[in-house]
């Protein structure tokens, strides 16, 4: 299904890393999320590697 493509605010995202480093703010990406987008990103290339579509589960 498609999904909607949602304009980014980078400056915000970079300054929530920053805070982040620095121990005064929440990571804003828990690892739960990081991890899912590296498991579709390992998807994303094996399918290409195939050159089919392979289903996300």
């Amino acid at each position: 299904q498609p999904l909607l493509n949602i304009p980014g605010n980078y400056p915000a995202y970079y300054a929530a890393v920053r805070d982040a480093i620095a121990g005064t703010g929440e990571n804003p990406v828990p690892a739960a999320d990081a991890i899912a987008v590296m498991a579709l990103i390992e998807l994303g290339l094996e399918s290409a590697r195939l050159q089919q579509a392979l289903p996300v589960v």
